[in-house]
């Protein structure tokens, strides 16, 4: 990248950082709410919820899980026994996961890298946090951010995705009412995580084509 084109990219990156602060602050408790939102990030990669999604879900889920084994009858989100056992089976995969991690932030970094224009790099950011943390299934509102990037193309393979999650959970009501599994969250959200982790794949291999 050329000198120019260099400070052109750390003009509109610092730019765009300070816009998103200001707005961000506007919205919240001032510029603190950054950091809460970082912080509850950080809460929810320790204690991972029946609900959450990330790079890590499907590789955390046991199959006792994936059968509604954990549930207590009265509710689908029986906190701490499926929290632990996502801890339990992370631990086992832990080789797994940190190398499913590092590719997919290689993946990441080179698409950041070869990026055109600040808006790109910034996108990416959702990338790397839906491989750094687990946050719970609302947080799935950020890949609208993608369309900011080729919206009909980025609209279209995010919609797809959405229309695969429907059917997912189709399916799960489906099992569940045939009595082959209990319904709940890992059974949604594993399969919802990969769907994700999809989306992304293919919008970093196309973000910086014409």
């Amino acid at each position: 990248m050329a000198p120019v084109a260099w400070g052109n990219f750390a003009l509109a990156f610092v730019s765009a950082g300070a816009l998103l602060v200001i707005a961000g602050s506007l919205v919240g408790h001032g510029p603190g709410i950054w950091l809460e939102s970082a912080e509850k990030l950080l809460q929810h990669g320790g204690i991972v919820a029946p609900n959450a999604i990330g790079l890590r879900i499907p590789l955390s889920a046991s199959v006792a899980n994936l059968r509604g084994d954990l549930l207590d009858p009265s509710t689908l989100y029986a906190y701490a026994d499926i929290s632990g056992d996502f801890a339990r089976t992370a631990h086992k995969n832990l080789v797994l996961i940190i190398l499913a991690t590092a590719l997919f932030l290689g993946l990441a970094l080179r698409a950041a890298w070869y990026s055109r224009n600040a808006v790109i790099a910034f996108v990416i950011g959702i990338a790397v946090m839906y491989a750094l943390t687990t946050p719970m299934c609302y947080y799935g509102t950020y890949f609208a951010l993608l369309a900011l990037v080729q919206p009909v193309r980025s609209a279209a393979v995010f919609l797809m995705s959405n229309a695969l999650m429907y059917l997912v959970v189709g399916a799960v009501f489906a099992l569940s009412t045939h009595g082959i599994i209990r319904l709940n969250g890992a059974a949604v959200y594993v399969p919802v995580s990969l769907l994700l982790l999809a989306t992304l794949i293919v919008w970093l291999f196309n973000a910086n084509r014409a």
